[in-house]
């Protein structure tokens, strides 16, 4: 067992502090004793390039298949050369037809290729680390070496049989290191190996189905966004500013419905302006405002990746005229705040990446009715376009 050795990464990080705090050299600590089940766990990869090997040349299949069984429920299993050594026992076996493919099986293939091209390039760092329970890992570099070695040597002598069906022959030349990329192959030609083919639509069905039933389902929905406000008429006194936003609410599959609370900034404005309060004139060219709405959408298209609909609101949009704090505003009389109704329509977009997670755009035009007796005049709407980040 002397490839076996403790991760000291862990527990060298609280040592540093303590170094300093005491002012002393801190000594290295033993590592703790092996647990007996662990060493039985090691065992499987650090036999199975001797016993594998042995079985095969015995014919001992059954025995072959008992001892990859066993390995496959250990705590630390290596699936991949798992799986490719129970294809080619299959194969070698004729049975194939009957073994169960696992619904990974593509992606087991994929990472044998990608490990047996490592071991045939010259220059290439090519290790094979297990995680064990902390602190270990072991260094199963050699041994992976050799069983990959053992497999595509078995996995050619097989494609010398001639009655091997295009499923079989897939397997095989992956195995032997002649399909370097078998998801590429696959998705080129699917009768290249109608089994995984299959597997791989259903798995796809069943992923669609998963996906299709959170999607029209109910749910919360929570967002945070990125925008632009963009004034019109004489409200572009105050100018365009950024937004950021947070979004909570509930949808089903066609309808969404919405809190949303925007924050503007960009002070100051490009033009000052005037308002009234008590009867005396203040000019100002300070801006921080905002919109708080609830909002509904209705999507007319609604695919598995994507939704797009209309979108109306109503809310309030306000902006302050001074800071609240500073000993300047403190002079300036109450409401500190300009108000109006808005109600506002667009469209919105949405694109989903992940099973929960989207990326959105959404476009509206706001209505609006500021309102500033005596002060500067701030008629005029507001276009807003915001790049959203959320999930359901």
């Amino acid at each position: 067992m002397k490839k076996i050795y403790p991760n000291r990464r862990g527990w060298l990080i609280p040592l540093f502090p303590l170094c300093f705090a005491l002012g002393s050299q801190a000594q290295e600590k033993a590592p703790p004793a092996l647990s007996p089940r662990m060493s039985r766990q090691i065992t499987f990869i650090v036999h199975a390039p001797v016993l594998l090997p042995a079985f095969l040349q015995q014919r001992s299949y059954d025995s072959m298949k008992n001892f990859l069984g066993n390995w496959k429920n250990s705590d630390y299993p290596s699936r991949e050369l798992i799986f490719g050594a129970e294809a080619l026992l299959a194969v070698e076996t004729g049975k194939f037809s009957s073994y169960w493919l696992p619904c990974d099986c593509l992606y087991y293939l994929s990472d044998y290729s990608r490990e047996l091209k490592n071991i045939a390039t010259q220059g290439s760092q090519f290790r094979y680390l297990l995680k064990l329970t902390q602190p270990y890992s072991y260094d199963a570099t050699q041994n992976a070496r050799t069983l990959l070695l053992f497999l595509q040597s078995w996995a050619r002598s097989l494609l010398l049989r001639p009655d091997l069906d295009p499923s079989e022959l897939f397997v095989c030349r992956t195995l032997a290191g002649d399909i370097p990329d078998p998801q590429a192959a696959l998705a080129a030609d699917s009768q290249s190996c109608p089994r995984i083919a299959l597997v791989e639509k259903d798995l796809s069905a069943y992923n669609n189905s998963v996906l299709t039933s959170r999607r029209d389902g109910k749910r919360g929905t929570a967002a945070i966004s990125l925008g632009w406000w963009s004034p019109t008429g004489h409200l572009k006194i105050l100018g365009p500013h950024p937004s950021v936003g947070v979004q909570l609410g509930m949808r089903n599959k066609r309808n969404e419905y919405d809190l949303t609370w925007d924050l503007r900034f960009g002070y100051p404005t490009p033009h000052p302006y005037r308002y009234v309060r008590q009867d005396s004139v203040y000019t100002t060219s300070y801006y921080d405002g905002g919109y708080i709405g609830f909002e509904y959408t209705r999507y007319f298209i609604h695919r598995k990746y994507f939704d797009l609909g209309f979108t109306t609101a109503i809310g309030d949009d306000y902006f302050a005229v001074a800071d609240g704090w500073s000993q300047q505003a403190n002079a300036v009389p109450l409401p500190l705040h300009v108000n109006s109704f808005d109600w506002n329509n667009g469209i919105r977009l949405k694109y989903f990446f992940k099973r929960k997670g989207y990326i959105g755009l959404t476009a509206k035009y706001h209505l609006l009715a500021y309102s500033n007796p005596g002060g500067t005049n701030l008629s005029g709407n507001a276009y807003t376009l915001d790049l959203s980040f959320g999930s359901h």
